[in-house]
């Protein structure tokens, strides 16, 4: 199996790009829901997210192909619960058989409304609505000519009101994203998205569990398991789709960076282990008095 050189190399200086102190944003209570790479989280806040990956041998219309792709988003508040974002990337695709064919992803905007959030509970919910805007990429990718509708809801929860028998389990908590997709073609076949992720938060443990001895640099470090996972829910396509990708996230009171393995569930998905690496910044507390703040707060 061969890594891209470049992603090895840009792990390396993201590493070095984030100073150790501690804010951090997607709290309900003491509980922090960092930005998940593969599975939408559940907080939506002005934030900056780079995401690049490489998946060997996808199965495309029954052809293996090498995939490498960069994608950004952009989370805009327009009231402390209403985001506004969008996203595009850019993709290299690089089939077992043919010639390589490099080009921009289709863009995608989303509306999301934050709903209750219980420092309690440790627990936050949200609804959001995705229009992925179909002949916006490249015709050198073969990007979708339809568009796709996706309403969604995305949950947070949090373990830390477990009881004192199992406290090693409070630093537990999980996400999930589940989005219906609507294509705008008649012909195309609706799917359904479902993610989950599983996190263990160190710096938790230390603080509010038990301070073990870690090194500070480790309590920003939150280890992590994500499914990112498609239904097709009509006869004729694929079932299920989709990865397992275990992973740790650092992060600190400007942003995070990520790194997951992406392994197939069965063999529609592919047939290699892929790699997947994220650079992740806090606007709020980048620029706190412009593009960090709500535009009517």
């Amino acid at each position: 199996m061969r890594w891209p050189a470049a992603l090895r190399a840009t792990l390396l200086a993201l590493i070095g790009v984030l100073p150790l102190s501690v804010n951090g944003q997607g709290f309900a209570g003491k509980r922090l829901f960092p930005a998940t790479p593969s599975v939408v989280d559940p907080f939506f806040i002005d934030e900056l997210d780079l995401l690049l990956s490489h998946q060997p041998d996808v199965n495309k219309d029954d052809a293996k192909v090498d995939t490498t792709q960069a994608a950004l988003n952009f989370s805009k508040r327009i009231t402390r619960r209403l985001t506004l974002t969008l996203a595009s990337g850019y993709a290299h695709l690089d089939p077992a058989q043919g010639s390589q064919q490099n080009g921009f992803t289709n863009t995608t905007l989303g509306i999301q409304f934050m709903g209750p959030i219980s420092a309690e509970r440790e627990s936050v919910v949200a609804i959001g609505l995705d229009a992925k805007l179909g002949g916006t990429g490249s015709q050198a990718i073969d990007r979708d000519s339809f568009s796709t509708i996706s309403p969604a809801f995305f949950l947070g929860q949090g373990f830390g009101n477990l009881p004192q028998s199992v406290k090693y389990l409070r630093p537990l908590a999980f996400n999930t994203a589940i989005a219906y997709n609507f294509p705008t073609r008649g012909r195309e076949p609706e799917t359904l998205s479902s993610g989950f992720a599983l996190h263990y938060n160190l710096g938790y443990l230390t603080s509010f569990v038990r301070d073990i001895g870690l090194p500070s640099w480790l309590n920003h470090a939150i280890p992590v398991v994500e499914a990112p996972l498609r239904f097709c829910m009509e006869s004729g396509c694929k079932g299920l789709t989709g990865t397992v990708n275990p992973g740790v996230i650092w992060f600190n009171h400007l942003g995070q960076v990520s790194v997951e393995a992406s392994i197939p569930v069965n063999e529609r998905t592919g047939d290699s282990v892929g790699m997947r690496l994220q650079l992740h910044l806090y606007m709020e507390d980048l620029f706190p008095n412009s593009l960090g703040k709500p535009l009517f707060d």
